[in-house]
């Protein structure tokens, strides 16, 4: 009797820690990376902090998030409703075919250096590049209709350059 029970509380001991181990295990899943649409015929993928958009048309218009406190409305912007708001992004590539960048596209990434436009680019919206205070380059061409300033608001390497 004395040795089953020895086997038995192995047993049950061997369970624990294999049901322990995959509990606190961090779940991961190779070769995913962040993506999806944003727009009627354009998709997103994030890799390495770059983020390519692809396909054909005008990429969505995004919402500038206000920041609440409490239950007092404040005036500042704590974000954007884009998909890819809280990823960290370096570089932006938008590949032939895409039309727009969106209102707010990419408002509030103070670590985006790089943006490459296509030539099929035709308009940029309001806020879409604002608050992007590292952005240094960008392959803007003299035919993209910039909708509003504010589309560069607080580009302060941008600005260095104008």
């Amino acid at each position: 009797m004395t040795q089953r029970r020895r086997i038995i509380t192995l047993g049950v001991f061997l369970v624990a820690v294999f049901l322990i181990m995959i509990l606190i295990y961090p779940k991961q899943t190779p070769g995913k990376h962040p993506r999806g649409v944003c727009g009627n015929n354009l998709t997103w993928q994030l890799e390495d902090g770059t983020l390519t958009i692809s396909g054909t048309g005008r990429m969505n218009n995004y919402l500038l998030a206000k920041g609440k406190i409490g239950s007092l409305q404040t005036r500042h912007v704590v974000g954007t409703d884009a998909p890819w708001d809280l990823e960290v992004i370096k570089k932006v590539v938008i590949e032939e075919g895409v039309t727009s960048v969106g209102t707010a596209a990419f408002y509030g990434h103070p670590e985006l250096i790089s943006v490459s436009l296509p030539d099929t680019l035709e308009y940029i919206f309001p806020d879409a590049f604002g608050n992007c205070a590292g952005l240094r380059e960008i392959n803007l061409k003299d035919t993209v209709k910039i909708v509003d300033e504010s589309a560069f608001y607080n580009c302060l390497e941008l600005q260095k350059d104008l």
